[in-house]
């Protein structure tokens, strides 16, 4: 009952601390200060999750990363039950970072019957880095780090360092950079680099590099293309990834940033994100989209913040 109890007691908590911590930097968090530009679009993306439900653990993590209570939504539980017969290690990995979120926010973990057996299932993935592909590893790492396991962390950074091309970015195959990939990769990294007694991240060169890439890569509107095509789940992605940077390495990345925030407006479809220019509304890049808008409102990325608040409400206070 203690447990439970948590969720009325820290929730107004978890959201004020996490907003002080946001605005060190600016007026409002984003990045480099002032009104970053996609305050109505995420509103009215987490109004219409709110109205309408949620479908997909994107959009709790994009409720929450909105600093709202993704408990209090209609579809959180539908969404928890679908990932625990998911079979994947995304899905595993997903219904890890779920329940990290809830845990946060004071659920009581015990509610999440498969949250210990999935942490070790996704422990196995990381020392057996051979099994799978860049993108289940990447999620593997955050879903263990932003529960606050303890483990070596140095053999998973090598690991990723090792599938870094000689053009700065990652991918799930070939040998050129993919931008959504080489963006996942990046914060990862930077969550490696995270120091949570200074809070602060000392940038290492394969962060570096992938910002290079990402520079060289962008479309001249501002647009990321992956799979063939610009499309807004990638440069949301990179958006997100940038912001993070531009938050823990104090430089000045505003014109990209900007530049790359215009893109990402370039896809906007009834309330939320299209897939493509010209498409229609699209719910994983709606949920991506409003990751990224968070993500310039806080001033870092969205695992960063987890993690964050894992330490200070779950490991320092409670466990």
């Amino acid at each position: 009952m203690k447990k439970i109890l948590l969720i009325i007691l820290c929730v107004p908590l978890l959201f004020a601390v996490s907003a002080c911590r946001s605005n060190e930097n600016g007026d409002n968090g984003g990045s480099g200060g002032g009104a970053y530009g996609g305050e109505t679009n995420l509103i009215n993306i987490v109004q219409s999750l709110r109205t309408n439900g949620m479908t997909s653990w994107w959009e709790i993590v994009a409720v929450y990363n909105a600093m709202q209570n993704p408990l209090d939504f209609r579809g959180f539980d539908e969404i928890i039950d679908s990932l625990e017969g998911g079979g994947t290690t995304l899905s595993r990995a997903a219904y890890v970072i779920v329940t990290n979120i809830s845990v946060v926010i004071g659920a009581d973990p015990e509610y999440f019957e498969e949250y210990d057996n999935y942490k070790g299932i996704l422990r196995q993935v990381l020392a057996n880095p051979g099994s799978g592909n860049i993108n289940d590893y990447i999620f593997a790492y955050l879903a263990l780090k932003t529960a606050g396991e303890d483990f070596d962390e140095t053999p998973v950074r090598e690991h990723l360092e090792r599938l870094q091309l000689p053009d700065g970015g990652f991918a799930l195959s070939g040998d050129t950079g993919d931008p959504d990939m080489t963006a996942m990769a990046m914060n990862a990294l930077m969550l490696m680099a995270y120091d949570s007694e200074s809070e602060t991240v000392e940038v290492p060169l394969s962060v570096t590099n992938a910002v290079a890439f990402l520079q060289n890569s962008m479309n001249e509107d501002g647009t990321f293309t992956s799979w063939g095509n610009p499309n807004a789940n990638s440069t949301a992605t990179v958006l997100s990834a940038l912001s993070a940077h531009h938050g823990i390495a104090a430089v000045g990345q505003e014109g990209i940033i900007q530049q790359v925030q215009t893109g990402l407006a370039l896809f906007e479809a009834g309330g939320g994100y299209a897939f493509l220019l010209g498409g229609e509304r699209d719910p994983l890049a709606t949920a991506q989209g409003a990751i990224a808008l968070g993500d310039m409102q806080n001033g870092t990325n969205v695992w960063l913040k987890l993690y964050g608040d894992w330490h200070f409400f779950v490991a320092d206070w409670y466990w």
